[in-house]
């Protein structure tokens, strides 16, 4: 089998379509991939505390990531949310920044740290930039900085959506949502035939 793109039925004998998807054979495990637009999303600051959501698109669609996740034994899927002066997950109590799994579910953790932790990655290994926060963001610094890492759910995976309420002007952000990376695929997926 040679890398490239290839067309896989993602749920068998259901109503979703083959679609073509990149699959890495060479890696170890060898992966899956289904792509996202979301990267390097800025994020408009309001005047005053509103809500900012954004719906994680896919190539070919979110149904096709959600059945891919479904039917394999390990996925990853790389989130970040890059600030200046604005928090990102839980500042005085407050539940700032969220990403929706796949089954409808509001996560309070991101990227690199523990499912429940409430916590960013630096936050897990006592690395933030103000030592009294869980994630670089939440110091609230004036310089850009970012939270970033892997999830690696295959029951929550993929990202559905991601939900703000921290980016209050004069702040700044973004967020980038990764391509959701599969391994340990169900042979009766895969169609057989390279684009």
């Amino acid at each position: 089998m040679y890398d490239g793109k290839y067309h896989l039925d993602f749920d068998g004998p259901g109503p979703l379509k083959s679609s073509s998807v990149y699959c890495n054979f060479t890696a170890n495990p060898a992966t899956t991939t289904v792509e996202t637009k979301d990267r390097s999303v800025e994020i408009i600051p309001f005047d005053s505390p509103r809500t900012h959501s954004f719906k994680i698109q896919y190539i070919p669609s979110l149904e096709a990531a959600e059945a891919l996740a479904r039917h394999s034994e390990r996925c990853t899927q790389h989130i970040e949310f890059g600030c200046r002066k604005a928090k990102l997950l839980n500042v005085g109590g407050e539940r700032l920044g969220f990403w929706v799994s796949a089954d409808g579910v509001y996560q309070n953790y991101w990227g690199g740290a523990q499912p429940e932790s409430e916590s960013c990655a630096c936050g897990e290994t006592n690395s933030c930039l103000d030592p009294n926060t869980k994630c670089n963001c939440d110091a609230e610094r004036d310089i850009w900085t970012k939270d970033e890492g892997v999830l690696n759910s295959t029951t929550l995976l993929p990202v559905e959506e991601v939900v703000f309420k921290g980016v209050v002007k004069p702040g700044e952000a973004n967020y980038t949502v990764g391509s959701l990376h599969c391994s340990g695929l169900c042979g009766f997926l895969f169609l057989g035939y390279r684009q």
